[in-house]
């Protein structure tokens, strides 16, 4: 699987996100799906980047919102609405994640699919064609209470470059 990484405290991280997208779609214009939920500022990204391409204008198709978010509850009936309704359409998914320490702050464009809340050990399906994830804190392996512990300011920042990375691929493809 291919993959491009950044941290969110580099210059121009907006470029290697619509140059990955680039690559990875070929000119095609993804469905996106942010997952998460705003009930935990660290698993807030997916719905933060959601409402900030929705706010921007995207020319796309988005599921998943502050205002209705896609939750691990729906990942599953997402899916499979998502494969029913755009059955030709590639599939970007957005989603936070949890890693080293030194790791924190690091958003990763994956060639291929990402399995949402296995940070958390929830056993959830694999989705999306291509997939950009953003490590928001700390795997603990005591609880998960680190994600109420993330800096909402430290999602919003890495929020605002994915959304407008995808946004530069959107308006080149």
């Amino acid at each position: 699987m291919n993959e491009y990484y950044l941290k969110t405290s580099d210059i121009g991280g907006e470029d290697v996100i619509e140059k990955s997208l680039k690559e990875f779609f070929n000119g095609e214009r993804p469905v996106i799906a942010c997952v998460g939920t705003d009930a935990t500022i660290g698993d807030s990204l997916g719905p933060v980047v959601g409402t900030l391409l929705t706010e921007m204008g995207a020319e796309a198709v988005i599921y998943g919102t502050l205002e209705s978010p896609l939750t691990a509850k729906e990942i599953s009936a997402a899916k499979e609405f998502i494969s029913t309704v755009h059955p030709l359409s590639p599939l970007l998914v957005i989603d936070a994640a949890v890693g080293k320490s030194e790791d924190v702050g690091v958003i990763k464009i994956l060639d291929g699919s990402i399995r949402p809340g296995l940070g958390a050990n929830k056993d959830l399906p694999e989705m999306g064609s291509v997939s950009i994830i953003g490590i928001v804190s700390e795997k603990s392996l005591a609880n998960y209470s680190f994600l109420n512990l993330t800096r909402l300011s430290s999602v919003y920042r890495m929020a605002k470059i994915v959304a407008e990375g995808v946004l530069g691929y959107l308006k080149s493809a």
